[in-house]
């Protein structure tokens, strides 16, 4: 993912774009999903093809959403694997003030939502 932090109004959607970067031995279907979200917003299942690399995914929250900061994560799983593998989705971090690549954490799996009051 390319971002880590989103924003929603009441009553509105965003859209997450997920990128696969799969071995060339995998060409299986993934099925993606989020966990973790606040209880006014839903996040609709996406699936990548097995000969696909991206999906979106989108956050819907309802028109009563209460505001909420919290933490979430895509989680993408290969129904075909035995065990299912699970994997979270990962999303660069970018210190305000230090060159790329130099923080002691360069990416997270937990992504951050912020539900905003009504206007």
């Amino acid at each position: 993912m390319d971002e880590h932090t989103f924003r929603l109004r009441p009553g509105e959607s965003v859209s997450l774009e997920i990128r696969l970067h799969r071995p060339d031995t995998h060409r299986g279907l993934v099925t993606v999903v989020t966990s973790g979200l606040p209880d006014d917003v839903t996040g609709a299942g996406a699936v990548i093809a097995p000969d696909g690399a991206a999906t979106r995914l989108h956050l819907t929250a309802s028109p009563n959403a209460r505001p909420s900061n919290q933490p979430f994560r895509v989680v993408l799983v290969d129904p075909g694997a035995v065990p299912p593998r699970v994997l979270v989705a990962q999303a660069p971090l970018r210190g305000r003030f230090a060159p790329p690549g130099t923080l002691l954490r360069n990416e997270t799996d937990a992504l951050w939502l912020t539900v905003l009051p009504h206007p």
